[in-house]
């Protein structure tokens, strides 16, 4: 990345006003910056690095098992519904930032977030569980043996997908030619995404199977 391709950061835009100067009417070489000032020192933020690094990414961790932890318990109850509305509620959420990652990723000329790998995490794709959690629970579905099987293993194929993306993301981050630094963040995804793997799972291995001829061919 060259220095024009990271002007859109106001600390690397600062930086680089602070070299540039300027030639008077009088033909006198001037700086275009003649003063810098800090208006305001903090002195509760870390100043950065690893340990700022690490902490950010204990934080996301927490927030992430937060969220979770209500699945976990709507699982605990055999709250299956709520589950799974909540379950499409988070990722959802998770495809929002996704959505824009990617836009900036085709449609813009930012260098930091071409070829972002964390796309593999969150990406529009989540956008799939709407339509799937609401066909997984119409009428039909609830009541039909065969259609509820197709439904979970529909939902099982999902869960597994986001698990293997998760994993190719985690795969990447370690490899020396595409290495990033997310490697952390695929492993927070992968806990709510293994959760909800483990979960299809269990309620797939435990759906009831067609009977009947009739159903077997549907």
């Amino acid at each position: 990345m060259e220095r024009w391709d990271e002007l859109f950061v106001p600390e690397y835009l600062e930086k680089a006003v602070l070299g540039l100067s300027y030639r008077d009417e009088s033909g006198v070489l001037r700086p275009l910056v003649s003063e810098s000032r800090t208006l305001f020192t903090s002195t509760t933020f870390a100043d950065g690095g690893e340990n700022s690094r690490l902490r950010y990414l204990v934080t996301v961790f927490l927030v992430i098992l937060g969220l979770i932890l209500p699945a976990g318990l709507l699982l605990v109850f055999k709250r299956h519904g709520w589950f799974d509305f909540y379950r499409a509620l988070l990722l959802v959420l998770a495809a929002i930032p996704g959505s824009v990652l990617f836009f900036m990723m085709t449609f813009s000329d930012h260098d930091s977030t071409h070829g972002n790998w964390n796309i593999l995490l969150a990406s529009p794709l989540l956008l799939l569980i709407v339509p799937l959690t609401l066909w997984r629970h119409r009428r039909r579905a609830r009541q039909d043996p065969a259609v509820r099987r197709r439904a979970d293993r529909l939902a099982l194929w999902f869960s597994a997908g986001l698990v293997g993306l998760g994993l190719l993301a985690l795969l990447l981050g370690w490899l020396p030619a595409f290495r990033q630094g997310n490697a952390a963040m695929a492993l927070n995804f992968l806990l709510p995404y293994g959760l909800f793997l483990w979960a299809d799972w269990r309620r797939y291995r435990k759906a009831p199977t067609p009977t009947t001829v009739d159903q077997l061919i549907a």
